[in-house]
């Protein structure tokens, strides 16, 4: 099996990469980006209609429960987490089959220090734990939703300004790099932008209505 990767990998690095097939790769991506939005907004919406008809919600109530859109955008940074920590596995699991790969892109990796799996295995982890906290009910997450905010803005951040980052991958890796791991680069960029949005979506509309509620009782 090792075999059969390497000559893949060799034949990926060792030419330039079709066009076509890396439009089909984010393309790929797109779609499972589409369906998961798409699933949590049928889920999101179904519930609070449930919850509307079927609770009556005072005043003092409906300023301690989410709207509609602030649920949608939490679960949706929730599952880009976790969708992240399944992408980092499933780099994980690749760089394990090719450790011992001698193909040009896995020495230009060892060589760069990009290989190491204790790392991925960290992100993996940090991703799981900040989509679990944005996947609390509202009034865990007022407590613990800085912690996911703060992580999705240092991975967006440090993967636009590590140049080994993001800049490679638009420099090199689209080109030149396997087909899969152009697919795990799409993928966890889709994951880390939708998280990224609507943390930041979450924590706006919350600041937002807190601002109004308390304009409202000193009117």
């Amino acid at each position: 099996m090792n075999q059969a990767t390497e000559t893949i990998n060799e034949l990926a690095v060792g030419r330039e990469n079709d066009g076509g097939i890396v439009l089909c790769l984010f393309l790929m991506v797109a779609a499972i980006t589409y369906a998961m939005y798409t699933s949590i907004t049928v889920y999101v919406n179904h519930n609070h209609k449930n919850n509307v008809n079927n609770n009556k919600v005072t005043d003092n109530d409906s300023q301690n429960e989410e709207t509609t859109i602030q649920h949608r955008v939490r679960i949706i940074s929730a599952w880009s987490n976790i969708g992240n920590s399944i992408v980092d596995l499933l780099l994980l699991s690749y760089i394990h089959v090719n450790k011992g790969s001698r193909s040009a892109y896995w020495e230009r990796e060892r060589e760069l220090g990009s290989d190491g799996e204790a790392g991925i295995l960290g992100l993996a982890i940090v991703n799981l734990l900040a989509g679990i906290c944005s996947i609390f009910p509202y009034q865990y997450t007022q407590k613990h939703f800085t912690f996911p905010l703060f992580w999705n803005s240092f991975l967006v951040a440090s993967g636009i300004f590590v140049p080994i980052v993001w800049l490679r991958f638009i420099e090199e890796g689209l080109s030149s790099w396997p087909y899969f791991i152009i697919f795990v680069w799409f993928a966890i960029s889709a994951m880390e932008l939708s998280a990224f949005s609507c943390s930041w979506t979450y924590y706006l509309i919350q600041t937002n209505n807190t601002s109004s509620n308390t304009t409202k009782k000193d009117d």
